[in-house]
């Protein structure tokens, strides 16, 4: 079975075909084979350009929204308190906040721009680093906590202090700043995703591994293991029945990008820098997975927030990992 087709160096090539070798990797050993196979060009989509939103943009405020309204462990609380606002975000020395969230009894019913400071019931600025250095490594109540206390988040509008006094809106006010991350991470793996979308659409990398097609099922891995975080939060707040095994949380090999690390197919991005990290990334996504199943099945809460951080950090990296490895694809 073909299993990569690779470029020779040997021959002409012309804008309608490509002289290729085809290599077929055959119980464990390299078989190169010469032949000339025609080969019409495509548009690389390695040259495609990631496009990013630009923070608080419409663009952005809208998928925010988005994110909200599907966050239940954000707006139910904000339900029960009955808390309808404002929020406005934006970057520390400007005149007013690049975008508004409306919020109106725990639910995001739309955004606004070019919204005056004095409009807004909350007013939250940072300077643009500073805002992508918390959606890199992960927004929690110390971080924020630490932000506030140096100015390096500013409350133009809005009572911190007093917000943080009601677990009816200092949880939620902490989740939401979790939206930012799926967000952020949204754009920033597009790139990803759409390269190994086409991949996987026009066949470009196949192989046999018990039915598995490794090399394409990197997509939907991808988008598996970000939904995990959701799969957990739903658990936590008592909207899913979900039964989770401690025990398939744990095991790494047992998803299809565990099962991808570790088959034959594999082995042909062993020498990327990369791929040693993703390797151990994915087994310690797993481990504290496993932990976080046992923490929600024992009711040990104490600690739950703590492993979630952890594994929203691992998280981060795994999607990282992923990203520096596609290139090689």
């Amino acid at each position: 079975m073909i299993r990569a087709l690779v470029i020779s160096p040997h021959r002409k090539t012309t804008p309608q075909s490509l002289v290729i070798d085809a290599r077929s990797v055959l119980c464990g050993k390299s078989i190169t084979v010469m032949a000339a196979i025609p080969v019409m060009l495509f548009p690389s989509p390695l040259k495609r350009p990631t496009v990013m939103i630009p923070l608080f943009s419409e663009q952005w405020m809208s998928d925010l929204k988005n994110a909200w309204n599907s966050a239940p462990q954000v707006f139910e609380p904000l339900q029960k308190a009955s808390f309808s606002s404002r929020v406005g975000y934006g970057f520390v020395g400007e005149p007013q906040p690049r975008g508004v969230l409306v919020i109106e009894d725990g639910m995001a019913t739309s955004t606004l721009s070019g919204v005056d400071s004095s409009e807004v019931d909350w007013d939250l600025r940072a300077t643009e680093d500073n805002w992508k250095n918390w959606i890199e490594n992960g927004f929690s109540l110390y971080n924020l906590g630490i932000a506030f206390a140096t100015h390096q988040l500013q409350f133009q509008k809005g009572d911190y202090a007093q917000m943080l006094k009601n677990p009816l809106l200092s949880r939620p006010f902490v989740r939401h700043f979790e939206l930012f991350e799926n967000i952020q991470t949204y754009q920033t793996n597009s790139g990803l995703l759409y390269r190994l979308g086409l991949k996987k659409k026009k066949g470009v990398i196949e192989a046999d591994n018990s039915g598995q097609r490794s090399g394409l099922d990197l997509l939907e891995a991808i988008q598996a293991h970000i939904k995990w975080k959701t799969r957990f939060q739903s658990a936590i707040d008592g909207v899913s029945k979900e039964k989770f095994s401690p025990e398939e949380a744990y095991i790494d090999t047992g998803c299809e990008l565990g099962k991808w690390i570790h088959s034959p197919f594999s082995k042909i991005f062993h020498d990327q820098p990369h791929f040693e990290d993703l390797k151990k990334t994915h087994a310690e996504f797993h481990k504290i997975a496993g932990d976080i199943v046992i923490k929600i099945q024992s009711g040990s809460k104490e600690s739950l927030d703590q492993s979630l951080d952890e594994f929203n950090r691992i998280s981060r990296s795994l999607i990282r990992d992923l990203h520096e490895l596609a290139k090689f694809m």
